[in-house]
């Protein structure tokens, strides 16, 4: 097979790179419309701002006063090394969410592209081009490439690997399966559990030499490598990953073991969450060529793919679609595999009505799944406006949107930032904390007043003046305190396009006592001393 790339080849990048930068561009500069996006993206403000001041000598202390103005960072819980990824693209483009999006973007063109290469080896361009096709236009992809989440990224490095396997496999040289395992550890440093893909393999070498002797020969230099990589990556999940540590545990399991629900959760979202329906029925006549022809080497190596990911996952019990993102590029390949099968031998007709439903179910997959992404606003964007116009010290912010305001924040008063606390480290929990099973103890609005005299905040911002569904009955008294004669309104930012609440901008006016505060980090295991005063 030609290798070099022809006009063919370029049209089918061409169109990769429409869909993956087109999801970025359509975002532009909106607010995150997920809370892990905003902090992924934070991380990466995290590194660029640690490559300008350089704290060699005191990086720990550093780093707690960073979080104090930046409460949003998630480097700890998470690998770093997307961060560092996301770091040049804030140094041309200016910190702004544009800016970590087009670095998702360009990691996961990156990724397709390979993806591509690695099947057109195999089933020849249409194929192959139809399998990255899927892949790209799947609800996941389409809902994720357009906000700086970790799964797409972390993906794509495992694509890379998969096409330094498929090479050593065709090739035999044995650098290629040391890169391929290098590439796997590197994408367990963007997310943990992409490390899992050395279990399929290893697996898949071990099936293929039919020998110990053999596999161990040709492993050991991979082997090294990922234990190279792997250790340190272990210590900084253990020492700073609590939340991660847990929910492997059980923290957040919510199946039991054995029920049905917990083995159909995955599979059962494959049509919606991760090809779209049309493309599924690819997927199963693939399955059926798999069947038929016994299984060949390559579809093993990705039905073991899929397994790994789905077993460890529904063993853990942790339920978040995006997770099985993993997964989805085994499922691509086996719909590339049908199309294979399909036009392989058939007549002309029969070719082009494959071609034709096959370009049908990719371009209605894609234009569905872009009509139901969430709305894009500036809201957060505003409200930091806002509550920069007063010129504070330190502010309080009190809602759902904590990551992405505190964004806002550090892109538009830059690294002279004032100090933000988020409510959810004080009054109530947010999502991460729920997970770790951190209860909510009972306020009353005096206590809510003391505190609030404790943090002695300038401004406080607020999502929404009622009780929202997803919130905890300890806001109560927290918004009944804020609409008191203590807090003097200054600005509204409003909801546009979507239905989220209002952000309302107090300027603060109660009483001020202030007072060193703790400020507990459950997700990473630490807890952050806030001082009296502000930065």
């Amino acid at each position: 097979m030609n290798k070099r790339a022809n006009a063919f080849d370029w049209v089918v990048f061409g169109c990769l790179a429409v869909v993956t930068v087109g999801l970025a561009v359509n975002a532009g500069n909106a607010d995150f419309t997920y809370p892990d996006a905003s902090r992924h993206a934070a991380d990466g403000v995290f590194v660029l701002d640690a490559a300008a001041e350089l704290p060699i000598d005191h990086p720990l202390e550093w780093a707690g006063r960073y979080y104090l103005t930046s409460p949003a960072i998630g480097i700890g819980r998470y690998p770093p090394l997307f961060a560092a990824v996301q770091a040049p693209f804030y140094a041309a483009l200016g910190v702004c969410p544009l800016a970590g999006r087009l670095a998702v973007a360009l990691v996961w063109l990156g990724g397709l592209v390979f993806f591509y290469e690695t099947l057109r080896r195999g089933f020849g361009q249409p194929a192959a081009a139809f399998a990255a096709a899927v892949l790209a236009a799947g609800p996941a992809s389409v809902r994720w490439g357009g906000e700086v989440m970790l799964e797409l990224p972390a993906t794509a490095f495992l694509l890379v690997a998969a096409f330094l396997y498929k090479r050593y496999v065709d090739e035999g040289a044995h650098r290629l399966l040391t890169w391929c395992v290098i590439f796997i550890g590197l994408a367990g440093w963007v997310k943990q559990p992409a490390i899992l893909l050395a279990v399929p393999i290893a697996v898949h070498l071990l099936v293929r030499k039919r020998s110990l002797r053999v596999f161990a020969r040709e492993m050991w230099p991979g082997f090294v490598a990922l234990v190279i990589l792997t250790v340190p990556l272990a210590a900084l999940s253990a020492r700073f990953g609590r939340a991660n540590v847990m929910l492997v545990a059980g923290a957040a399991r919510q199946y039991g073991f054995f029920d049905a629900g917990n083995w159909l959760y995955y599979p059962a979202r494959v049509a919606s969450h991760y090809l779209g329906w049309p493309c599924t029925v690819f997927l199963v006549v693939g399955l059926v060529w798999a069947l038929i022809r016994k299984v060949r080497a390559d579809a093993l190596l990705w039905a073991l793919w899929a397994g790994v990911f789905y077993l460890f996952f529904s063993i853990v019990g942790y339920k978040s679609a995006r997770l099985a993102m993993f997964w989805t590029p085994a499922l691509a390949y086996f719909a590339g595999a049908a199309f294979a099968w399909l036009t392989a031998e058939g007549r002309r007709r029969q070719v082009v009505l494959v071609a034709v439903a096959a370009v049908i179910a990719v371009g209605w997959t894609f234009v569905h799944n872009v009509q139901r992404l969430p709305a894009f606003s500036g809201q957060s964007r505003r409200a930091a406006e806002l509550a920069l116009a007063e010129r504070p010290k330190r502010i309080l912010y009190s809602g759902e949107r904590n990551g992405t305001f505190i964004f806002r924040v550090r892109q538009i008063a830059g690294r002279k930032r004032p100090t933000v606390v988020r409510a959810s480290k004080v009054f109530f929990v947010d999502a991460i904390q729920k997970e770790i099973a951190r209860t909510v103890r009972p306020w009353t609005t005096q206590e809510i007043k003391d505190e609030v005299a404790k943090i002695a905040p300038d401004v406080v911002v607020v999502e929404g003046r009622k009780k929202a569904a997803w919130q905890p009955d300890a806001i109560v008294p927290f918004l009944d305190y804020v609409q008191t004669a203590n807090f003097e309104l200054v600005g509204r930012a409003r909801a546009t396009g979507n239905p989220r609440p209002d952000i309302y901008v107090y300027r603060y006016l109660g009483p001020r006592r202030p007072g060193a505060m703790e400020i507990p980090m459950p997700g990473v295991g630490v807890q952050l001393d806030l001082p009296p005063e502000g930065r």
